[in-house]
């Protein structure tokens, strides 16, 4: 994604990360999240991700890179009634 440039910060997006299940519990999605995580630093205040907050496994994996919640998001679906 575009980096979002404001008067506060400079911020950068990882996302989606998605590893097949056979390449899975092997550590490369974190290395390459990591990887990609210190490339932005070097061009961006912040970095974030959006996450599906039931998957316990790659949320532990987010929060070992260092990345910590701080908010949820919620998709609503708006059909006018008629």
């Amino acid at each position: 994604a575009p980096l979002v440039v404001s008067p506060g910060a400079t911020v950068a997006r990882v996302g989606p990360v998605f590893t097949p299940a056979e390449h899975r519990r092997h550590g490369y999605g974190a290395a390459a999240t990591s990887a990609i995580v210190a490339e932005l630093l070097e061009v961006a205040d912040l970095v974030m991700l959006f996450t599906d907050a039931a998957n316990t496994t790659s949320n532990g994996v987010y929060e070992r890179l260092g990345f910590q919640a701080v908010g949820e998001v919620v998709d609503l679906d708006v059909v006018p009634s008629v």
